[in-house]
């Protein structure tokens, strides 16, 4: 049976779907004076949709060199939080938050070019 997954816009705070998204940016803060690196990143889904993304410090040695830009992922078990970013560049309600139990897969299939 074929595996199904969601789009940006079925995310809710009690509902992460499996999502298969493309790596828009992707790139690392660095604040020397402080301990709060982070990696960020920009995808879109199937439809053209955006969504930011983020792995906190503490999980940065995980997936530094996973992520590429222009590269298709499957991505499972992710948080999400509420997108209070001054500038929401997306527009979209919520922020992935990458961790270490989540599953990052690169994806194969066929994915439209946005």
């Amino acid at each position: 049976m074929a595996r199904l997954y969601g789009t940006l816009g079925d995310i809710t705070r009690a509902t992460q779907p499996d999502l298969i998204l493309r790596v828009v940016s992707f790139f690392e803060s660095n604040f020397e004076l402080q301990s709060k690196n982070n990696i960020h990143i920009l995808f879109h889904d199937e439809h053209g949709s955006r969504i930011n993304g983020i792995i906190r410090s503490r999980s940065m040695r995980l997936y530094r060199d996973v992520f590429k830009e222009g590269k298709v992922y499957a991505i499972h078990n992710y948080n999400v939080e509420c997108n209070n970013q001054r500038i929401n560049t997306t527009g979209h309600r919520w922020i992935l938050v990458l961790h270490p139990k989540t599953n990052v897969f690169t994806y194969d299939g066929n994915f439209p070019h946005h």
